[in-house]
């Protein structure tokens, strides 16, 4: 029609549009700015209103605002799946966004923005796992190679290493873990239900996991700095919610293939916020790290195909 605004499709042989449009770019490096953000604001505040608290305000504002946009958009949640909706929210949000938060009180966001990075490599082995993909050598390869970037990255990062330091690396991998197999999981269990619908049963069902938590870490009794309820505003409405509801539309237009480069460009953004918000220290090590994680995820993506696409999650 007429002066009708042009649209990337995709075109019934199932391939996308071979342009980007300029403002699909810049919708890409918006949600990897938030996401990015979403490390330092979680240090921020981690570290005065504490994990559960934390976690459970965060979950519970998101899942009213996207079950608000389905309902505007007359979209129902998939309740009626709710063990498998369990599952999937459990190894995508709840789990997750535990670990994470529980790392932060002692892991710098910027390393943990890194070493979450790493999403993608768990998620192909998954698919090798439970869609029985076939592991090639390049895969494995890019595993070590992963790998080796997490040991420079915490073997010369400048803060002090002891066991407390080891096991916050080690939820921050097993949160790594959670997001590659729930991805595995959901393009599985919800390939055919609407992101949107699915985004808010997730977070909906999260949400009420996480709740019991709060009678082991009930909140204080004072009342939270600005600072720190901003950054759970911050957490709650644009890098969960809005990201959302920005990201499932852009993976419509461009591809999953190219929507997957927002993990490579997110751990840049959260150093780059985490120096400027928290003044974390950019080191050699940072970036050698950082550069042999994204080494590994170009060898582990590049096969097969039909891997599912690892968004990097909204921590």
């Amino acid at each position: 029609m007429h002066g009708q605004t042009k649209r990337a499709r995709q075109p019934s042989n199932g391939r996308y549009s071979r342009a980007m449009r300029t403002s699909d770019a810049g919708i890409l490096i918006l949600l990897a700015a938030i996401w990015g953000g979403s490390y330092p604001l979680i240090r921020i505040a981690v570290l005065e209103i504490g994990p559960a608290p934390l976690v459970v305000a965060r979950i519970s504002i998101a899942a009213t605002i996207l079950l608000a946009a389905t309902f505007v958009a007359r979209i129902r949640p998939p309740f009626e799946r709710w063990r498998a909706l369990i599952l999937v929210g459990s190894l995508n949000l709840a789990a997750p966004f535990v670990l994470v938060t529980v790392a932060e009180l002692r892991v710098s966001a910027t390393v943990a923005a890194i070493i979450v990075t790493t999403a993608p490599l768990f998620a192909a082995f998954g698919s090798a796992w439970l869609l029985a993909e076939r592991v090639r050598g390049r895969q494995v390869i890019g595993a070590l190679l992963g790998t080796f970037g997490v040991a420079v990255l915490v073997r010369f990062n400048p803060e002090p290493i002891d066991g407390v330091y080891l096991l916050s690396v080690g939820a921050l991998l097993g949160a790594a873990l959670c997001y590659g197999f729930g991805a595995v999981l959901t393009r599985r269990l919800f390939g055919a239900t609407p992101p949107v619908a699915l985004a808010s049963g997730q977070q909906t069902v999260a949400a009420l996991i996480l709740l019991p938590t709060l009678l082991l870490d009930p909140p204080g009794p004072t009342m939270p700095s600005l600072a720190a309820i901003a950054s759970v505003l911050g957490l709650a409405v644009f890098a969960t919610s809005i990201a959302y509801l920005l990201y499932f539309p852009l993976i419509g237009r461009i591809g999953p293939t190219r929507a997957l480069t927002v993990t490579l460009l997110v751990p840049f953004f959260g150093a780059l916020w985490g120096w400027l918000l928290l003044g974390e220290p950019l080191t050699v090590a940072t970036f050698a790290g950082l550069g042999l994680i994204l080494g590994s995820i170009g060898l582990v993506s590049a096969v097969p195909r039909s891997a599912p696409a690892v968004r990097q999650p909204a921590v």
